[in-house]
């Protein structure tokens, strides 16, 4: 019957069967394929092309932001805090002595905050202390703030700020005539504020002290010195380049210049003794070859000689024995 259940199940796969023979009959599905075997190896090969280009443009912006973070954690500023003239010439001084790093020289009463707590690099600081110790006027709100941003840390309100990644150095100018307790009162400060918010130390503390003998000039000329054995002690441990102080070195003590050097004496010298005891054990290594060289030689000398010895037996025995045999036959 027409109008049975059957009729439209039936009729969809004879259409679909026809539609198949009219294509085999007009070769449709041979262009078809033509076409995706054309086509698809273009799309492939366009594809490729525009994911190594993203990939390229990645990969140069992130090699160009390591670079200028490089670049960033190696820059050197000299910073200053000075109630008259004094602190700003030792910073220039210092500055000069450190011209192959081209440090800016900044004051701290004008330093601004957001920046400093964002510097990833070397900061060296020169505060001359005023009456009882304590630090300039200029620089009171930057040691205040400084106490903000430890308090601020310690109570976890600020994950990140802070000056985790920057490396310092303090010289202090003062008159020990003060008394120990006031004396550089302001530089012990400032290095202790410092490392409460993430900062790691250079070196040592160091103090230039006006009634010594040697001019504070002269005393801050020494310790730029060791400074700069300082930042080749950071430096030479790892992979030298011009853009990457401090890669991977993390201190959170005050580790002197002096240490430094006398360790890599000791070092040198370590292996200075491993290598005698090297040459030494070599010497004798060569000394027993000799006589194992010289035993068998000798053993050979002997073993030769003794087969002489029973070769000429031999042959006289021959000879006997033919002389014998000689005889019999007479």
């Amino acid at each position: 019957m027409p109008g049975g259940p059957g009729t439209g199940q039936s009729s969809t796969p004879n259409s679909l069967e026809s539609l198949v023979r009219a294509a085999e009959k007009d070769d449709l599905l041979l262009y078809l394929t033509a076409f995706c075997g054309v086509v698809m190896p273009g799309c492939v090969y366009v594809l490729y092309h525009y994911i190594h280009k993203m990939y390229s443009e990645y990969s140069k912006r992130r090699e160009q932001e390591r670079l200028a973070e490089e670049r960033a954690r190696s820059a050197v500023t000299v910073f200053f805090a000075s109630e008259g003239n004094e602190g700003e010439r030792v910073a220039h001084l210092v500055a000069e002595r450190l011209a192959h790093e081209s440090p800016p020289v900044v004051d701290l009463s004008n330093v601004d905050v957001e920046d400093f707590s964002q510097y990833m690099g070397i900061g060296v600081f020169v505060v001359n202390s005023i009456k009882g110790g304590r630090e300039p006027e200029s620089v009171e709100w930057f040691f205040d703030w400084l106490e903000d941003v430890s308090a601020e840390r310690k109570s976890k309100r600020s994950k990140e700020r802070g000056c985790r990644r920057m490396h310092f150095a303090v010289l202090g100018i003062d008159n020990s005539v003060r008394g120990h307790s006031r004396y550089n009162r302001a530089a012990k400060t400032l290095a202790r504020r410092l490392r409460a918010i993430g900062a790691k130390p250079l070196c040592g503390l160091t103090f230039a002290d006006r009634n010594r003998i040697e001019s504070v000039e002269e005393q801050a000329d020494a310790w730029a010195d060791r400074l700069l054995e300082a930042l080749d002690d950071f430096t030479l441990p790892e992979e030298r380049s011009s853009t990457n102080l401090f890669g991977t070195r993390e201190s959170s003590d005050d580790s002197s210049s002096a240490d430094s050097y006398l360790y890599e004496r000791s070092y040198e010298q370590y292996f200075s003794k491993q290598g005698h005891e090297v040459k030494r054990r070599s010497r004798l290594a060569d000394e027993n070859e000799e006589q194992s060289d010289l035993s068998e030689s000798e053993s050979v000398n002997r073993y030769t000689s003794r087969g002489w010895t029973i070769q000429r037996t031999t042959k006289e025995a021959n000879s006997l024995r033919l002389r014998a045999k000689r005889d019999e036959e007479i």
